[in-house]
């Protein structure tokens, strides 16, 4: 199964160090790095260049329509992995996804989406994920290449083909996710600045976020959280 990443020139420093982390934790898996003209070769990815920056959902589509696969794994440019990977469990996922002829099966969640999700679910996998506001997620995630060809968008980006994936769903295709998370992996850039308390090293074109941005970074977390929590939900969880 195949890795696919797709980044652009500006951000091909954050995509190195991703790919370099993935390289060193899956061994076994192809990464493919898809970029415009001019951004540098990796030698031990795929490398795909197009002539000029054609968006991020449109490199993923276009790469698909002229490779023949069943199943790939998306992963966003700047989700570096954090620790060991736990090859029994990332086996498991895969056996998942081709046992049950899975169309999607994310293999991570940010800390405060899994708690929310782990709640709600008594930490049990979730196959009607179609309810959820947003029922996929391009962080890093097994998708069937069926389902990317007729959901992706070329014009959108990828938080828009997130947000716009349930009207599209419907019941053509077969989405799960498992009670807990595969992958360790930290998001390293928000706003085009480095989160510096996942990441401290440097990272050319790149600065780290100021203390106070840092804080405020911190308190909207927080409040997607709670958003996303109803305090009956937390009760009952806690006290059944």
């Amino acid at each position: 199964m195949k890795i696919l990443i797709a980044t652009c020139k500006k951000y091909y420093p954050v995509a190195a160090k991703t790919c370099k982390s993935i390289s060193e934790h899956l061994k076994n898996f192809e990464i493919v790095l898809i970029s415009d003209e001019g951004t540098p070769m990796l030698d031990y990815v795929e490398n795909i260049r197009h002539k000029k920056d054609i968006g991020w959902n449109a490199m993923i589509k276009k790469y698909l329509e002229n490779n023949d696969m069943e199943k790939v794994i998306i992963w966003m440019d700047d989700l570096i992995i954090k620790s060991k990977i736990d090859d029994y469990a990332l086996d498991y996922a895969v056996k998942v996804v081709l046992k049950n002829d899975l169309d999607y099966l994310s293999l991570y969640q940010p800390p405060a989406r899994k708690l929310v999700d782990a709640i709600q679910s008594d930490f049990k996998p979730q196959n009607f994920l179609i309810n959820d506001r947003y029922p996929i997620s391009t962080m890093c995630s097994i998708f069937s290449r069926n389902m990317l060809l007729e959901l992706l968008r070329e014009d959108e980006s990828p938080w828009e083909f997130e947000k716009n994936a349930k009207s599209r769903i419907g019941s053509k295709f077969k989405i799960s996710q498992l009670g807990f998370n595969i992958v360790d992996i930290k998001n390293v850039i928000s706003k085009g600045k480095i989160v510096k308390w996942r990441f401290n090293e440097k990272i050319d074109g790149f600065k780290h976020q100021s203390s106070l941005e840092s804080l405020l970074y911190k308190l909207q977390m927080s409040y997607n959280f709670f958003k996303q929590l109803s305090i009956k939900d937390f009760f009952n969880f806690l006290f059944k």
